[in-house]
């Protein structure tokens, strides 16, 4: 009988099957040795609060994608009132914002995003998540929102009062 080239038997594969196990329980077991000697697993190590670091990663995400610091983020939102330029709800300034929103679910997580034009790539504002995302939607183009707030408007000038 001939054996097909590159086949394995039954018994090959069960061979290579022990041997993975066994290399990823030593990995397993490497990498729970590595947690229990970390000097942040003892217990004298100095609990984190939940705040600072959610603060660091925000500032080390306005750093990356946009080139920007948290104090200067502040000072945009300052500069526009502290409110979305197109909405005019109030955006509380920091890195967890609550926004008061006018609907039955009373406040809402979000935060001031910040516009960037998609062909300059230069920084326009900062903007409260729905308007960002509605500019998005409507693919920054002028013509396309009038559009939309023509339609708006003939309905709501239809609409029985």
């Amino acid at each position: 009988m001939t054996r097909k080239r590159g086949a394995y038997t039954e018994s090959r594969l069960a061979v290579i099957a022990a041997a993975r196990a066994a290399e990823s329980a030593a990995a397993r077991a490497r990498a729970t040795a590595r947690r229990l000697a970390s000097p942040n697993n003892s217990p004298k190590a100095k609990p984190r609060r939940s705040g600072d670091t959610a603060e660091r990663a925000y500032g080390a995400r306005l750093r990356r994608d946009f080139g920007v610091c948290i104090p200067e983020y502040l000072g945009w939102l300052a500069a526009q009132g502290n409110a979305c330029p197109i909405c005019r709800r109030m955006i509380v300034p920091g890195y967890s914002q609550t926004v008061e929103m006018a609907s039955h679910r009373g406040p809402r997580r979000s935060g001031a995003r910040i516009d960037v034009d998609p062909i300059t790539e230069k920084i326009r504002g900062l903007l409260c998540n729905q308007c960002h995302t509605g500019l998005r939607m409507f693919y920054d183009s002028p013509s396309r929102l009038q559009r939309a707030g023509a339609y708006i408007q003939a309905h709501v000038a239809a609409q029985p009062e």
